[in-house]
This record gives C-alpha cells, sequence and structure tokens, in this order.
C-alpha cells in the first residue's frame, strides 16, 4: 500500500524568481519514498487534497506522472 504526502519546495524561474510550490511524494508501508513529482501544486489546500485522493485510490507509483498530466488537465 503507498500514501501520499505534499511536501513543500522552493522553486525558481526566470519569469517567477523563486516561488512557493509543492511535490507530491509516495511512499510505502515502510515510509521509504517510492517517486514524487515535484512543482505540481502551489496551493497547500490543493496539494492535500490531491495527496488524499491519491492515496484512497491506491495509486501506484508507476501511474504517478500520467495521475499528475490528468490532474493538471483538469484544472
Amino acid at each position: 500500500m503507498y500514501s501520499y504526502r505534499p511536501v513543500l519546495e522552493w522553486c525558481w524561474s526566470e519569469e517567477l524568481g523563486r516561488y512557493q510550490s509543492y511535490r507530491l511524494e509516495c511512499v510505502d508501508e515502510t515510509g521509504k519514498c517510492r517517486g514524487w513529482v515535484t512543482d505540481l501544486v502551489c496551493n497547500a489546500e490543493d496539494a492535500k487534497a490531491l495527496a488524499a485522493r491519491w492515496t484512497t485510490g491506491a495509486l501506484s507509483p508507476i501511474h504517478l506522472e500520467d495521475a499528475a498530466q490528468d490532474w493538471l488537465a483538469e484544472r
């Protein structure tokens, strides 16, 4: 079983400069990180909701990139 958690990170771009974002990490039952998607969500509440959605849906880390793309397409 995997669970997902949002992790605050600081990113940089030429257009925005330094900005706050969240990566979503996939951890296994031992707490080991099994994958992540960086700079996906800028809002803490959205990051928490997405992490809960992926955890509840039992998303496998092999589908993490596709799930991130799907989430962005919904926006």
